[in-house]
């Protein structure tokens, strides 16, 4: 068994891993050469105990934080989708070489979640076994609530909530709420947000990943954010402080590789046209969504402004973010627009 509880040099060349990962007070256990585990761009292990024995696999995404006990059992799989984040410290168990899907953009409080019962129970009249394991799956953003223990073959569609001390198997349709032991589906066609609000005025598809946009913003990846968040960019407007960054980092984007590296005035997506104007008006939200504190959304804010002949709207952002952000007079920002 392979132990280690740091990343070096040495493991991150040895298993290919992005430098981005951390581990604080974690282990990571590996049975054999079989064992295979991938983890994504900025994920944490915090507080995390993981174990893969021999020929289990397990992948990890972007930006997750992940806390508590991982057994990946002999020739088992555990494939967790990005942005999974675990206010507490979960527990997932998988034997009898099955598998356990996680989606993107879930939060976890504390679930448990177990592909077996662990133990046999058998017909007294066949001597068959009763209770063989099942896989689970768990859609894109799903919420699971305190003291959730998700049994064996379950199956629980994007955009649920599982309540607190809820007992799951079986199937559950998409935006469900589901509760009770056993858990029923009480309310249908809901959605949920990470933050406290009275309205949810933007909706996006079921296929969009928050936190692997954010991957790709983080990296620069242009063309793949405006690909994967332009459509939304009409509803600029109705942006809020928990959302905000979704059009700071589509409106970057597009500000960089279209009217800066394309040195075009004019940009359309889906037939609509995209001013460097709107691109300023747009950063200016963003700016205001973040309390003013994002001050290298308020850089950008001032490229735009500034390009878009703002001009006393950009010597404003430029005389407030300089004292907190000096980069903002740096000339390399200036000429090459990268934070």
């Amino acid at each position: 068994m392979v132990k280690f509880d740091k990343l070096t040099e040495a493991i991150f060349s040895k298993y290919e891993l992005n430098k981005s990962i951390s581990m604080v007070a974690s282990t990571l256990e590996l049975s054999d050469e079989l064992s295979y585990f991938s983890i994504g761009e900025n994920t944490k292990l915090v507080n995390a105990h993981v174990t893969i024995m021999e020929g289990g696999r397990l992948t990890i995404g972007n930006f997750c934080e992940i806390r508590g006990r991982i057994i990946v059992g002999e020739g088992c799989t555990l494939e967790i989708g990005h942005g999974l984040s675990c206010n507490d410290a979960i527990k997932i168990q998988i034997v009898e070489y099955g598998k356990v899907t996680i989606g993107n953009d879930c939060l976890f409080a504390n679930p448990k979640i177990f592909n077996s019962d662990m133990h046999s129970i058998f017909s007294d009249d066949t001597g068959q076994r009763l209770n063989k394991a099942k896989d689970v799956l768990i859609g894109n953003r799903v919420w699971l609530a305190t003291d959730c223990l998700i049994l064996k073959g379950t199956n629980i569609k994007c955009d649920s909530v599982v309540g607190a001390g809820a007992i799951t198997s079986g199937f559950y349709e998409k935006k469900s709420l589901i509760v009770g032991n056993p858990a029923r589906v009480v309310k249908s066609n809901i959605c949920w947000t990470r933050s406290l609000k009275e309205n949810n005025l933007i909706k996006f598809d079921d296929n969009f990943s928050l936190a692997n946009f954010r991957a790709c913003a983080t990296s620069f990846e242009h063309k793949k954010v405006i690909d994967m968040a332009g459509e939304y960019i009409e509803f600029w407007a109705r942006m809020d402080g928990s959302n905000y960054f979704i059009f700071y980092y589509l409106a970057r984007s597009i500000l960089i590789a279209k009217f800066k590296e394309q040195n075009v005035f004019d940009y359309f997506i889906n037939n609509k046209l995209i001013s460097i104007e709107l691109l300023a008006d747009i950063l200016q939200r963003c700016f205001e969504m973040s309390d003013r504190k994002n001050y290298i959304c308020g850089a950008y804010a001032y490229l735009a402004c500034k390009m878009a002949g703002k001009k006393d709207t950009a010597n404003v952002l430029y005389r407030e973010i300089l004292p907190v952000w000096e980069h903002i007079s740096d000339h390399r920002f200036k000429e090459n627009w990268i934070a």
